[in-house]
C-alpha cells in the first residue's frame, strides 16, 4: 500500500506538454516537500517506466477535443493502476462532462482554468479520502 502522509507521497503526472510537467511538479514540490514524482509525456511511457509502487495520485492531463478519447485515456489509466487516485486535468475545461469521468474510475476533476489553489484542495480532498470537482468535493 502507498503512503498518504503528506511529505512523503508518490505522485504521478502524465502531461504531452513538458513545461506542463515541470510546472506541476514545481508547484506541487512547493507544498508537499518530500514528495516523489514520476513523470511522462503519454500513458504508455509512465506505463513503461513504472516502478514497482503504485503513485497513491496521478495527474492525468487530457486535451483530446472528442470525449470518448478522453474517457478512454481515464479508463485505461485506471485499469493500469487500479490502487492509483486519478485526478483529471482537463484542458478543454469542459465541466458538463465531469460527471462522466467519475464514472470512467477519475477521484478528482480539474479545468485548465483552475489555479494552484483548486489543485492543492484537489490533492488535498483525495488524500483526506474525498472525491473533487469543480463544485463542492464530496464523501466517498
Amino acid at each position: 500500500m502507498f503512503s498518504t502522509d503528506r511529505d512523503m507521497l508518490t505522485i504521478g503526472i502524465i502531461d504531452p506538454f513538458p513545461i506542463m510537467l515541470t510546472g506541476l511538479s514545481m508547484l506541487i514540490t512547493s507544498q508537499y516537500k518530500g514528495a516523489r514524482f514520476l513523470t511522462a509525456r503519454t500513458l504508455v511511457k509512465f506505463k513503461r517506466n513504472q516502478p514497482p509502487e503504485e503513485p497513491f495520485i496521478i495527474i492525468l492531463s487530457v486535451s483530446n477535443s472528442i470525449l470518448n478519447n478522453r474517457l478512454n485515456s481515464v479508463k485505461t489509466c485506471k485499469e493500469a493502476f487500479p490502487a492509483s487516485k486519478i485526478i483529471v486535468y482537463d484542458y478543454t475545461s469542459c465541466h458538463e462532462d465531469c460527471a462522466s469521468y467519475f464514472m470512467a474510475g477519475a477521484d478528482g476533476y480539474l479545468g485548465g482554468q483552475d489555479d494552484k489553489q483548486r489543485l492543492i484542495a484537489c490533492i488535498e480532498s483525495i488524500i483526506a479520502r474525498s472525491r473533487f470537482s469543480k463544485s463542492v468535493p464530496s464523501r466517498l
